[in-house]
């Protein structure tokens, strides 16, 4: 179980989250700039009837959509998971688990991560003082 200390507050993570935090953010980049590689190949095969490169722009701009997702939950899993910790698992509203399975579940997906999200805000700031969403 991995400790750090900030401002006073002792912070016991069930999982070391700066793994996890440092391959998604480098994710984040990559994805972006497959993004940007995705939009030119867009604009040059409309500008000059080439679609070689578009399709394979394309194919890659999925492929790193479906890759950042994936590095995401693992990082929504992780640090709720972590958030769990701080406070008793009874406290919080949402377990790790349902935080990740509500992005699949049609309607509920509109709603449920953010207050997912919320929760995890909220504890990470300060779970001495937390209250469920």
């Amino acid at each position: 179980m991995a400790k750090v200390n900030e401002s006073s507050t002792d912070f016991n993570f069930k999982k070391d989250p700066s793994a996890i935090n440092t391959l998604t953010l480098a994710g984040l980049k990559i994805y972006i700039v497959i993004s940007f590689i995705v939009l030119v190949g867009t604009i040059l095969s409309v500008s000059d009837n080439t679609n070689g490169f578009a399709e394979t722009a394309d194919w890659f701009g999925i492929a790193g959509s479906i890759i950042y997702f994936v590095l995401f939950l693992a990082w929504l899993y992780r640090t709720s998971l972590n958030c769990s910790n701080f406070v008793h698992n009874d406290q919080m509203r949402f377990s790790p688990g349902w935080c990740v399975a509500y992005y699949f579940i049609p309607f509920v997906n509109l709603w449920r991560p953010y207050q997912c999200m919320k929760e995890i805000a909220q504890v990470s700031t300060n779970p001495h003082a937390f209250k469920s969403v």
